[in-house]
């Protein structure tokens, strides 16, 4: 679960450095964001994906769980 969360975790953050990286250059001189929808379209982004990979390693452990608790019975 917690190799779950940390990659979660690492996807949302990713997406959201992503889109802040789109709507503010590091090269600018002063912060100033004027279109968020590239910010919040990547931070969703970077979320749904890492959701997908922390359901992905979850059912991945639970089955691995499930055949050797069949292969103990």
């Amino acid at each position: 679960m917690f190799i779950a969360a940390s990659v979660q975790s690492y996807f949302s953050c990713s997406g959201l450095l992503i889109g802040w990286w789109i709507t503010q250059p590091p090269n600018s001189d002063k912060v100033e964001v004027n279109n968020i929808t590239p910010l919040i379209s990547w931070s969703i982004f970077g979320t749904l994906i890492g959701l997908l990979a922390a359901v992905l390693i979850i059912s991945r452990k639970l089955t691995k769980t499930r055949e050797q608790n069949d292969d103990s019975n």
